[in-house]
């Protein structure tokens, strides 16, 4: 009897001393299974790419702009937050059709649409999701009543697409020239 009993003791300090351990460890342990993943996808039709209003603040109308947005979507089992969007670089595609990177795009978090200038979106629950603004094209005649002034040489009246940075008003880098056009960055 003292081989069971003592078996059995075993038994109950290891149980003990993994009920301790997935105690403290049990966020950690949940982690490995319950996490949100995240999907990207973007469409040339809405809600994706959106004709949107530029206003003043008395709700004048500045200018028409089309809007060019990421779908950001928590394919996950848990509930995403505090989620942002950054972005790292920008490649453009040449007339041979290959790719090269524009040097003069600075990495940046990206802003949600619809909420503002906040890096972060508070919450994204599993199998929801949230759009993010990557660019907009407004006419160029407005470009200077919304803040947009292309450096020399590029002229003020050729379209542009800007990049909706977080801090796009310190970059020139920002307005990028039609895909038609010489790749380079302005």
């Amino acid at each position: 009897m003292t081989c069971w009993g003592t078996l059995v003791d075993w038994l109950v300090a290891i149980g003990t001393l993994v009920v301790a351990a997935v105690a403290v460890f049990q966020e950690t342990i949940r982690a490995w299974f319950y996490r949100p993943r995240f999907g990207v996808s973007v469409k040339t039709e809405p809600p994706d790419c959106v004709w949107v209003p530029f206003t003043q603040p008395n709700g004048t109308l500045v200018c028409d702009s089309v809007y060019l947005r990421l779908w950001i979507e928590n394919k996950g089992n848990a509930t995403a937050r505090n989620v942002e969007v950054y972005a790292k670089g920008l490649r453009r595609r040449r007339a041979d059709n290959t790719w090269e990177r524009v040097a003069a795009f600075p990495p940046m978090n990206l802003k949600w649409a619809n909420l503002g200038g906040n890096i972060y979106f508070p919450i994204i629950s599993p199998e929801m999701g949230k759009h993010c603004d990557v660019a907009h094209v407004a006419d160029p005649a407005n470009r200077a009543a919304l803040g947009e002034t292309p450096p020399a040489p590029y002229p003020a009246n050729r379209t542009a697409m800007a990049f909706d940075l977080m801090a796009a008003q310190q970059h020139d880098s920002t307005l990028v020239q039609p895909f038609g056009q010489a790749a380079q960055s302005l």
